[in-house]
C-alpha cells in the first residue's frame, strides 16, 4: 500500500511539474501572440496613415489641376473676348 500511494504521489508530483511546464510554455506563446498583435496593429495603423497622406496630395494635386484649368478657361475667354471685339 506504501508503495502504491509512493507511485501515486510521484506521478502527482511529475503531472505538477509537467503541468507547469506547460503553463510557462502556453504563457511564454500568449505573450509572443499578444506581441505579434500589436506589430499587426502598428502596420494597420501605418496603412492608414499612408492611405490618408495618399488622399491629401490626390486632394491637393486635383486643386492644382483645377488652378490650371481656371487658367485655362481665362486664357481662352480673353481670346474670345478679343474675337468678339475685333468682329464688333
Amino acid at each position: 500500500m506504501v508503495e502504491a500511494l509512493k507511485f501515486l504521489f510521484e506521478a502527482l508530483v511529475l503531472f505538477l511539474v509537467f503541468g507547469l511546464h506547460i503553463l510557462n510554455a502556453l504563457q511564454a506563446f500568449l505573450s509572443a501572440l499578444e506581441l505579434l498583435l500589436a506589430a499587426l496593429d502598428l502596420v494597420f495603423e501605418l496603412s492608414l496613415v499612408l492611405a490618408q497622406l495618399l488622399d491629401s496630395f490626390l486632394h491637393f494635386a486635383h486643386f492644382a489641376l483645377l488652378r490650371i484649368d481656371d487658367v485655362a478657361n481665362a486664357l481662352l475667354d480673353v481670346l474670345l473676348l478679343a474675337v468678339s471685339v475685333q468682329i464688333t
